[in-house]
């Protein structure tokens, strides 16, 4: 081999011993000295040429070349050509070549580079590692040759080596198949591993391969023969195939039609997609289980609120005209009957509530406030509500708050009102004779927060033993015969538990069959500032009274006019009604009112629709008047949904003729 000319990137002689040639050839100057910069090594001496016919004058001199780096596209004589001439030549046709482009060649292009003769198809811009890695490995063929000195040995080691990276290239999954009409022509091991068979069984039984339909390799192959200028000849797509074992898989093809010494062959490229198939199918499955649970969740929240809706709504008629008859002159009988409808009234509706906080709290629905209240009003209220039913069973109720507990706390007193309501109902519902005791009493406490313990104590029937573990569960009482005798859902113990769940809480209990309970409530709350205390509001019904009020009574429910007529007008009010809300607009369109009690779920137009209308389409001042709904529904959401439409306050059916009359007073009282 004869000495070689200095490298441009090594200033320094270099002898035959340490150079290894490079052929780079492209029509870009700037293409050239990026390959350059790219390739960069002290053992490599870049040829460069910037034509195909420069490249071949270089080669026709005694230069040995390691490798050649060739552009596709160069005018006059492209790449093709110029690899075409050169594997022509004897002594040129080892010499590896690795064609480049700028263009996202269709397949076909690629595969004609192959044909040609090289050994790759690189798109531009290269990745830098990978051109390295594969010019090094060349590189390493050519060393060996040279050391060798056997041109025979040479090419097998190349071929060798490039079966490596073949097999490589399959054993990432990517199977290749070249076929002719229903000839297989070439398969990788990718095929055989993808199809479950060898090389041998797959060309002795060509039908062991099922990669594109019958009917679209006909288009392909009937299409290239016309070679349809501008038509794209490829196809591509995802079909179930059946492996030679009788397993089902999913495979992923691209095929296209090549042209070799005038036959035209099938190229198609194959990816068994069958994991990924699956993994969809897992996450389609995991979906539709999801979106089902999810419309179960709000057929069963809708549910709900609507069966709330049906029963609270003739509820509020019966427990209403209850309450005034049991004000009327009564002899003892007839008191006895009415108080228990009363007692049922209560019990069906304690029961209601029950399956609504329940419900509420297993959607997630429930969501904890941090505001600032009085223990103490909470504490008394609760006791006051619960006098009546402890006084029905002729037990002594009472609450009792140690002196060191903070009054002034930070949480959520609604919550906390739920947990007392529902111990103390708890309690007085299994004591028949004996005492109900609230207590609250300090724990711990430290600048910032207090750790309170509220207990429950009763001297009522007690829990067994066996049943201690479970009496937090859902719909769980101590045992069939309770539930018969004492009635209730079972879920009143089981709110508690969720509630202080909610609040990182705890609640426990100690019981002893025959001789009563105790229930253990301890939280933490945080104790309000000396600027928030000024903020927390009392409980406590105002004492101001409304001498007259002009009321308009907006229900479609004739027994509800009728106790909301009643309830009013026996407070001197001057009330007029409409059964739903087009009616309304039109009743406050002609006079004025000092108040609208609306329903919600009305026929023609609903209360919101009917609150939207007012507040947008009347006038001043009539847009303003005060809207107060008065409804079935119980959701937090429908309360938010009164608020958003404009509405100035929230009652639920059924409810305390004073608390209306609290509630009316609170958003008119101004007035």
């Amino acid at each position: 081999m004869m000495q070689v000319q200095q490298s441009e990137d090594n200033p320094e002689t270099i002898t035959s011993e340490q150079v290894i040639n490079i052929l780079l050839v492209d029509d870009r100057e700037e293409d050239l000295l990026a390959l350059k910069l790219i390739l960069k090594n002290e053992n490599y001496n870049f040829i460069t040429a910037t034509s195909g016919r420069e490249a071949l004058r270089i080669l026709l001199k005694e230069h040995d070349f390691a490798i050649i780096l060739i552009d596709v596209h160069m005018p006059l004589l492209d790449g093709f050509e110029t690899a075409k001439l050169i594997r022509e030549s004897e002594k040129l046709k080892h010499i590896p070549i690795i064609f480049l482009t700028a263009n996202n060649d269709a397949p076909s292009n690629m595969f004609k580079g192959y044909l040609t003769g090289a050994v790759d198809y690189m798109i531009k811009p290269v990745v830098p590692e990978v051109i390295k890695a594969k010019v090094n490995v060349f590189a390493e063929l050519y060393k060996k040759r040279n050391e060798l000195q056997q041109q025979q040995k040479d090419l097998l080691v190349l071929n060798k080596t490039y079966e490596t990276l073949l097999r490589t290239e399959s054993n990432m999954g990517q199977g290749v198949c070249i076929t002719e009409l229903e000839k297989v022509i070439y398969v990788n091991d990718a095929i055989c591993k993808i199809y479950g068979c060898s090389r041998e069984e797959i060309f002795q039984s060509p039908s062991l391969l099922s990669i594109v339909p019958d009917d679209e390799i006909l288009r392909l192959v009937e299409k290239s023969k016309k070679r349809v200028n501008g038509e794209k000849l490829q196809s591509s797509g995802e079909r179930q195939v059946v492996r030679k074992d009788g397993k089902i898989i999913y495979i992923e093809y691209r095929a296209c039609p090549i042209e070799a010494d005038g036959r035209i062959q099938l190229l198609s490229i194959v990816r068994d997609i069958t994991g990924k198939k699956q993994d969809e199918e897992q996450l389609h499955e995991q979906r539709e289980r999801a979106e089902s649970a999810e419309i179960a969740r709000k057929v069963g929240e809708q549910f709900l609120a609507n069966m709330s809706h049906e029963i609270r709504t003739p509820m509020n008629a019966i427990l209403g005209f209850t309450e005034i008859m049991l004000k009327t002159h009564l002899d003892a009988e007839q008191t006895q009957y009415l108080n228990a409808i009363k007692m049922s009234g209560d019990n069906l509706l304690v029961i209601i509530n029950d399956i609504l906080d329940f419900s509420r709290m297993k959607s997630g629905k429930i969501h904890i406030e941090h505001k600032g209240f009085k223990l103490s009003h909470i504490i008394s209220m609760c006791t006051n509500l619960m006098l009546p039913k402890a006084f029905e069973k002729n037990i002594q109720l009472s609450s009792h708050i140690d002196k060191k507990v903070p009054d002034d706390l930070v949480g959520d007193s609604t919550r906390l009102t739920q947990v007392v309501l529902n111990l103390a109902a708890n309690a007085i519902k299994f004591t028949t004779k004996g005492e109900v005791k609230i207590n609250v009493e300090l724990l711990s406490e430290d600048k910032h927060e207090a750790e309170i313990e509220l207990t429950v104590k009763d001297t009522g029937i007690g829990i067994p033993k066996d049943k201690l573990v479970t009496i937090f569960e859902p719909f769980t009482q101590a045992d069939n015969d309770t539930a018969r005798r004492y009635g209730g859902t079972g879920l009143g113990l089981t709110i508690v538990k969720q509630l202080a769940e909610l609040q990182n809480a705890s609640v426990a209990v100690i019981s002893e069959e025959g001789k009563g309970s105790c229930f253990y409530f301890r939280i933490k709350y945080k104790k309000a500032a000396v600027s928030e205390r000024s903020k927390i509001v009392s409980v406590n019904t105002p004492e101001k009274k409304i001498a007259k009020l002009d009321v308009l009574v907006v229900e479609d429910n004739t027994m509800n006019q009728l106790l909301a007529c009643k309830i009013l007008g026996d407070w001197g009010w001057n009330i007029e009604v409409v059964e739903n809300g087009m009616l309304a607009l039109g009743k406050v369109s002609d006079r004025d009112f000092d108040i609208v009690l609306m329903d919600i779920q009305m026929p023609e137009m609903d209360g919101y629709e009917a609150t939207r209308q007012i507040r947008n389409k009347l006038p001043s001042p009539k847009c303003n008047v005060p809207i107060m709904a008065m409804t079935a529904h119980v959701l937090a959401s429908e309360e938010e949904k009164c608020y958003n439409a404009g509405m100035n306050g929230y009652i639920s059916k059924p409810f305390d003729s004073n608390t209306l009359y609290s509630k009316i007073l609170s958003i008119v009282g101004e007035k």
